[in-house]
C-alpha cells in the first residue's frame, strides 16, 4: 500500500514539473521571439498581457498573438517615454491601463482598436506633439451608458499638465467642471464605435479642427462637442445611422462650416449648431423636426434646403441669418414660427404660395431689413404681432385670388403698403383695415 502511494506522488510530482518546464518554456519562448517586449501571462493563462516595452524603436507594432495566445491587455506604463512616432494596436487588445503611454513625447498618431473595452485614466498624458487620436468612445468604457468624468474624452490626458498642453474644463452637467490638460497640437478626433457619444463629451476642446464620426454612432447628445471653437469639419459616414443630434451639441463651434447631414437623421435639438459658421443646410426626407433656434446666429448660412414637406419647425430656428438668401419652406407647414425668421438681413424674397401655411407667428420676419416681397399661402388667415416690424423695404405682398379677407396685426401691416394681384396684375389695391381684419377689395 505505501509503495503505490509513493508512486502516485512521483507521478504528481512529474507532471506538475512538466507542466512549470512547459509554461516556462512558453514564456521564455515568446520573450526570445519578441526581445523587444515583456509579456505575462492572463490569470486564467488564456492570453498575454504585454507589460513592458524594452525597444527603442520609433514605429511598433504589437503583435496579436504569441505562440498561439492573443495579446489582450496593455500594463501600466508599458511605454511610458519611449521614443514613439507611431504604434500600432492590435484588434485583440481589450484593455489598456492607465498612462500606458504617458511621456511618448514623439507619438504623433494613435489608434485605439475598435473593441476596445477599456482605457485607463490618463493613458495619454504628456504626449505633446500628438496631433491625431482615434478612439471608440469617450473616456474610459463604450460600456458606461451614464455621463460622468469617467465618460469626458479629457480622461485619457489626465489632469496633470504637462509641456504644451492647455486646460480644458469639460462637464457632463453645468456644475460639475473637471479641468483636463490636452496637447496644442491635437487636431483630428476619430470616434469610430457604436452608440451614442454622450452629454459633454468633448466640451471645451481648444485645438481640435476635424472630428470623423463612424457608421455606427446613433445620436450625439447634448453638449457634446460645445464650445470647440477652432472645429471647423463634422464628416460622417454617408451610411451612419446617426438618428438625433441633441441641443447644444455644437452650440459655439464658430469655425465650424462643414457638415453633410446623413439620411438617417430624424431630429436636431435646440441651439445644436447655434452660432456656427455653416453656409449650407440640407435636410433628408427623414428629419422631421427641428427644436428652436437649433441654427440662429449662423452668421454664413446661405441656403436651407428641407426635403421633408412635414417637418416640424419651432422658435427661432433660422433667426439672424444673416447671409440667408434662400431656403425652401416645407409644403405642409401650417404655421411659420415666432421669430423663424427674424434678422435674416440679407433675405429679400419669401415665397409661401406652395405651402398649406395658414398663420404667421410673433416676429417671423421681424428685421429681415432687405426683404421686398412676399408670396402668401392660399390658406393664409391671420398674421400676428411685429411680423413683419422693421421690414424697411417691404413693398409688395402678392396673395392667391380667392384671399378676400384675414387677421392681421396692426403693427405688422405697417410694411406692406403695396399689393398685387396675380390674376389681375392690379397694383396699389385698396386696403381697409379695422381692429384685425384687414379685408382686400378689387
Amino acid at each position: 500500500m505505501r509503495k503505490r502511494n509513493f508512486v502516485k506522488i512521483l507521478i504528481l510530482v512529474a507532471l506538475f514539473l512538466i507542466g512549470t518546464i512547459v509554461l516556462c518554456s512558453c514564456e521564455k519562448t515568446a520573450n526570445q521571439e519578441n526581445s523587444d517586449f515583456t509579456f505575462s501571462l492572463s490569470e486564467l493563462e488564456s492570453s498575454l498581457i504585454l507589460e513592458k516595452y524594452n525597444g527603442d524603436e520609433s514605429s511598433v507594432i504589437i503583435p496579436e498573438y504569441v505562440n498561439d495566445l492573443k495579446v489582450s491587455k496593455i500594463s501600466k506604463r508599458a511605454f511610458e517615454g519611449k521614443s514613439l512616432s507611431s504604434i500600432t494596436i492590435p484588434d485583440t487588445v481589450e484593455v489598456i491601463e492607465e498612462e500606458a503611454f504617458r511621456n511618448c513625447v514623439d507619438l504623433e498618431s494613435i489608434t485605439f482598436p475598435t473593441e476596445l473595452k477599456t482605457l485607463g485614466r490618463a493613458v495619454l498624458n504628456g504626449c505633446k506633439n500628438i496631433k491625431s487620436v482615434s478612439v471608440p468612445f469617450s473616456g474610459k468604457s463604450g460600456s458606461i451608458t451614464e455621463p460622468s468624468t469617467r465618460t469626458l474624452f479629457g480622461y485619457i490626458f489626465g489632469t496633470e499638465r504637462y509641456e504644451d498642453s492647455y486646460i480644458c474644463e469639460q462637464f457632463y452637467v453645468e456644475d460639475e467642471i473637471t479641468p483636463y490638460y490636452i496637447p496644442e497640437s491635437l487636431e483630428e478626433i476619430s470616434i469610430t464605435g457604436s452608440g451614442n457619444i454622450l452629454t459633454g463629451s468633448f466640451t471645451n476642446l481648444k485645438s481640435v479642427k476635424k472630428v470623423l464620426i463612424a457608421n455606427g454612432i446613433t445620436a450625439i447628445n447634448s453638449n457634446a462637442f460645445y464650445n470647440c471653437d477652432n472645429l471647423e469639419e463634422i464628416s460622417i459616414d454617408a451610411e451612419a445611422k446617426l438618428k438625433t443630434i441633441g441641443g447644444y451639441a455644437f452650440y459655439n463651434c464658430s469655425k465650424l462650416s462643414t457638415i453633410a447631414f446623413p439620411k438617417s437623421l430624424v431630429s436636431i435639438g435646440e441651439y445644436a449648431f447655434y452660432n456656427t459658421n455653416i453656409e449650407n443646410v440640407n435636410l433628408l426626407e427623414k428629419c422631421n423636426k427641428l427644436e428652436k433656434y437649433c441654427f440662429s446666429n449662423c452668421l454664413n448660412l446661405k441656403n436651407v434646403t428641407m426635403h421633408n414637406s412635414s417637418v416640424a419647425l419651432n422658435e427661432g430656428v433660422f433667426s439672424n441669418c444673416q447671409s440667408l438668401v434662400s431656403i425652401q419652406i416645407p409644403v405642409n407647414l401650417l404655421s411659420v414660427p415666432k421669430s423663424f425668421l427674424a434678422n435674416c438681413t440679407s433675405l429679400q424674397t419669401i415665397d409661401l404660395s406652395n405651402t398649406l401655411i395658414i398663420s404667421i407667428q410673433d416676429e417671423a420676419f421681424k428685421g429681415c431689413t432687405n426683404l421686398k416681397s412676399i408670396k402668401f399661402s392660399k390658406t393664409i388667415s391671420s398674421i400676428n404681432t411685429n411680423a413683419f416690424k422693421d421690414c424697411e423695404k417691404l413693398e409688395t405682398a402678392i396673395f392667391d385670388e380667392t384671399i378676400r379677407e384675414f387677421k392681421v396685426s396692426l403693427d405688422s401691416i405697417e410694411y406692406l403698403v403695396q399689393v398685387t394681384n396675380p390674376q389681375t396684375n392690379a397694383t396699389n389695391l385698396k386696403l381697409t383695415y379695422s381692429s384685425y381684419i384687414w379685408t382686400i377689395l378689387n
